[in-house]
């Protein structure tokens, strides 16, 4: 009996179980910003003005994001720029070999990420409201990427951060063969994603009553289910949405669905 199922066991089984599993995972996790955009879509617009007559209820608001009075905006970490809500990414070049097709690839892998954001007010011409964006999820465009040589000086601002970051090292390496400079670190991108003062934001969660500064309604936005806060109107930040984990679906979807083919497959020959 047990060698009957020795095959199933094998190269083949292991495979498929990966192919399920990651394919699975990526599919899963890009679905999610495709059903965010339908609830972006589907969540009731309103004006900031209504919060002032009713709260504790999932919407959609729409407008400029301003500093708050009580805290200082940011500063981005590799343009200087003010920022209420910033992320940034480090990505390091990487070369595999294919040996089958004698083939080099070249990939982007993300070493450091990170996001933090200050509250701020957001204002529709209506009224204006406190928005504390801690604990949400977000949607911004790419503002800033920054291309950086394996072994050159990059910008001073991005010195000082891998000066001060220690999960990012230092890519200047190099060694000189007579006159020539033969550099040994890797290529990098050092990108960064904003919402400054005087941009176009949209919130969606769920307002909660609270006091507010003169000539803010009183209610705070610090929390919903979702919680997201995106730099476009619900129109184009859905579609951007939507776009960007198309293809992760469908490649993951397409790998599961491999991967459970071998795996039935595999059990029809026990």
């Amino acid at each position: 009996m047990q060698l009957q199922v020795l095959p199933f066991l094998g190269i083949q089984t292991l495979v498929a179980v990966a192919f399920v599993a990651i394919g699975g995972y990526v599919a899963f996790r890009s679905l999610r910003y495709s059903l965010l955009a339908v609830r972006l879509l589907r969540t009731t617009q309103v004006p900031v003005r209504e919060l002032m007559e009713e709260t504790d209820r999932q919407v959609a608001l729409v407008g400029t994001a301003e500093a708050a009075t009580d805290h200082d905006p940011l500063v981005g970490p590799f343009s200087g720029r003010p920022s209420l809500v910033v992320g940034y990414e480090v990505k390091e070049e990487r070369t595999s070999h294919d040996a089958n097709t004698n083939t080099t690839r070249r990939t982007w892998k993300t070493i450091d990420e990170a996001w933090a954001s200050v509250p701020f007010v957001l204002d529709d011409g209506t009224a204006s409201v406190r928005v504390d964006p801690s604990e949400a999820q977000y949607s911004i465009r790419l503002d800033e990427s920054t291309r950086v040589a394996g072994g050159r000086t990059p910008p001073e601002r991005i010195r000082s951060f891998i000066e001060t970051n220690e999960r990012v090292d230092s890519e200047e390496g190099g060694f000189d063969v007579g006159p020539i400079r033969l550099s040994t670190g890797r290529d990098r991108k050092y990108v960064e994603y904003r919402v400054e003062p005087g941009d176009e934001v949209c919130v969606l969660g769920t307002p909660q009553r609270a006091r507010g500064d003169v000539g803010q309604v009183n209610a705070v936005v610090a929390g919903g289910s979702p919680f997201v806060v995106v730099d476009d109107d619900p129109r184009s930040a859905a579609l951007r949405m939507v776009g960007g984990s198309l293809l992760p679906v469908v490649f993951g979807g397409f790998f599961a669905v491999v991967g459970l083919l071998l795996l039935f497959r595999g059990a029809l020959f026990l």
